[in-house]
């Protein structure tokens, strides 16, 4: 996927609608301003990890959720970032139901209500990310289970309307007016 006489498709999801179990779905470097659906088995890998961005298309209407991933057999998601705006903002950067998903090397920021959601049951493995939201870095239903290694959530709820930055730290995990602020930098087991 690319830009014209780059990729063979100009969009990720047009990619995706051809995409059947196995296949990766292999993206170059830029701005991709659509939502993506990963069928269940399919890879999204950026070809230049970090390079590929997606963001909410200007005039979306409703939820926006960038990456929604589905079903049993799994697949990677790798080398993506997931970039929300006060103008262009993202609901969901990832949303996962399903079982063996394996996300790695993403970066997630900006304000959102969810980094990463799990759909009830869910099950992944995520790696090497950097998640830096306003709003739940992720949000886990019952009976969902991940496991996280090397992974670095910065949560801010109680400063919503403003910009995060990957170098915000707080130190005292716990903000002003009491709400919890949230920074983990190790490796996690997550079962609810």
């Amino acid at each position: 996927v690319g830009p014209t006489g780059v990729g063979v498709y100009p969009r990720i999801g047009d990619a995706m609608l051809e995409a059947r179990a196995g296949d990766t779905v292999r993206v170059e470097p830029g701005i991709y301003p659509e939502r993506v659906v990963i069928p269940d088995g399919v890879h999204l890998i950026a070809r230049v990890p970090e390079s590929v961005t997606l963001a909410r298309a200007a005039g979306a209407e409703g939820e926006w959720v960038a990456i929604t991933a589905w079903g049993e057999l799994g697949g990677r998601i790798s080398g993506t970032r997931i970039e929300s705006t006060p103008e262009l903002p993202v609901d969901v950067g990832i949303r996962v139901s399903g079982q063996g998903r394996v996300l790695e090397l993403l970066e997630i920021a900006g304000p959102m209500r969810s980094g990463l959601e799990l759909a009830t049951g869910a099950e992944l493995t995520l790696r090497g990310s950097h998640f830096v939201v306003q709003g739940r870095a992720v949000k886990a239903g019952e009976g969902d289970a991940y496991i996280a290694a090397g992974v670095e959530f910065v949560s801010r709820f109680n400063e919503a309307s403003e910009p995060v930055r990957v170098d915000d730290r707080n130190p005292n995990l716990i903000g002003e007016n009491g709400q919890p602020n949230a920074y983990i930098d190790m490796g996690i087991t997550a079962v609810n």
